[in-house]
């Protein structure tokens, strides 16, 4: 169904609840006006930017000048995890899933109409920080709640919660200059929030490219998802050759997954759900031997895949 069709239809059912208002019940008033809400969120989900936006950016269906939108990590987390919902649930427990969060969009709406104090967190999804309370913020502003409202769920109202608010939350003299500045504005348009352009922290500019940078938290679910079974090609190379390149088969794969041989880390490249490929260097094959080869998640030193066997012959 088309969104001019949901229209139509919500035309048609606000029609007959006018004409019968006056003799209709007011158990059955209820009854459509709980219908009428439901296609609200329905033609809402139809409008709302959060999954076919990025899915169009991603899929190069909509072209930018400048800068890449997102960085190719982001383009295939993603676009993994978008394929891997759709593949992992039937249409049944996707039509649940729908009933379940027109039902969570409702609750949210009905919370903060009544004075609920809605907070969103910074947790991270699969390493993207604070993606997750970008994408709440939209969510929030679909399910009903007014752009303010959202952005003071993810800022003062959470300092508010800590009793924190005395100095953080708000931009007020006296309290501390952590802020980001955005292009665009997000009353009008809840997605300038991912707009950013400056970010300041206690007073000072920090680097909002992520340059050098190493997340000191380790993704909580990482591992979840370890290739636990390892597949390895080549499976054989001579002592003090390379460098080589290693490509590493496996199911679960993430971007944030490297691979270490004997221990150590090597340059990994992620390529796909399925696969890794890491550079061996002359230095870490010196001498002949079996080597074990394993995944772990960055930053995190326990959980680790099971382990593969790298033969290195003899030069002749």
């Amino acid at each position: 169904m088309s969104f001019l069709d949901l229209v139509d239809a919500l035309n048609e059912e606000i029609d007959e609840l006018e004409d019968h208002v006056e003799e209709w019940g007011a158990g059955r008033i209820r009854t459509r006006l709980s219908a009428l809400r439901h296609d609200v969120l329905h033609i809402r989900r139809t409008l709302a930017p959060t999954r076919d936006a990025v899915r169009e950016v991603v899929d190069n269906r909509i072209e930018f000048e400048g800068d890449e939108v997102f960085t190719h990590d982001v383009e295939l987390n993603f676009g993994n995890s978008y394929d891997k919902l759709l593949r992992r649930y039937t249409a049944a427990q996707l039509d649940r899933a729908k009933i379940f969060h027109e039902n969570a969009s409702e609750f949210i709406r009905r919370f903060v109409a009544a004075g609920g104090l809605l907070k969103e967190g910074s947790d991270p999804p699969r390493g993207m920080a604070a993606l997750l309370m970008h994408q709440a913020l939209v969510m929030d502003v679909e399910a009903g709640v007014s752009p303010m409202a959202a952005i003071q769920a993810a800022t003062l109202n959470p300092a508010k919660a800590f009793k924190l608010d005395k100095d953080y939350g708000s931009i007020e003299r006296g309290k501390v200059a952590d802020l980001f500045l955005v292009e665009g504005d997000p009353l009008r348009d809840i997605w300038m929030t991912q707009n950013v352009r400056t970010v300041i922290i206690d007073g000072k500019v920090v680097d909002r490219e992520f340059r050098k940078y190493k997340n000191p938290i380790p993704s909580f679910y990482a591992y979840q998802t370890l290739p636990m079974d390892l597949a390895l090609s080549p499976q054989l190379l001579i002592e003090g050759s390379g460098p080589t390149v290693l490509k590493v088969t496996g199911k679960g794969i993430w971007p944030y997954h490297r691979v270490y041989l004997d221990g150590q880390p090597l340059a990994t490249r992620y390529v796909s759900g399925t696969e890794l490929q890491a550079t061996i260097p002359p230095e870490s094959i010196p001498t002949a031997g079996t080597y074990v080869v394993t995944v772990k998640a960055d930053g995190e030193p326990l959980p680790e895949s099971h382990r593969a066997h790298l033969v290195v012959g003899f030069k002749e």
